[in-house]
């Protein structure tokens, strides 16, 4: 299942909200998604900051029933790895420290 954070950082490449709502609702419906999305999440090992999970990924059969929280969309995994220092870059700014989860908040 997934669970979207409040408010979600995207990509540049999903840059109006009609894109970026269709994009969450067609996730969070189970329906296939363009080629290239990128889901950032928290670290599954507890120990990393972030996950990049690739969106096909959700449709494979070991991935039912595990739940994911998304911090992040991105068109390609380029992008996704340029809104994941952006994402750093911001918790390190407010806080002085790489507490990813403190900072955004774990559910």
């Amino acid at each position: 299942m997934l669970k979207f954070r409040s408010p979600v950082y995207f990509g540049d490449s999903i840059d109006t909200e009609r894109k970026r709502k269709r994009l969450t609702e067609k996730l969070a419906g189970g329906r296939h998604v363009g080629k290239g999305v990128t889901l950032i999440l928290y670290a599954a090992n507890g120990q990393d900051l972030f996950d990049l999970l690739p969106a096909r990924e959700l449709k494979f059969p070991w991935r039912k029933g595990e739940d994911f929280y998304v911090l992040g969309l991105a068109g390609n995994k380029a992008e996704a790895l340029e809104l994941v220092k952006r994402m750093v870059m911001e918790v390190y700014e407010s806080t002085g420290d790489f507490d990813v989860r403190g900072y955004f908040g774990y559910c």
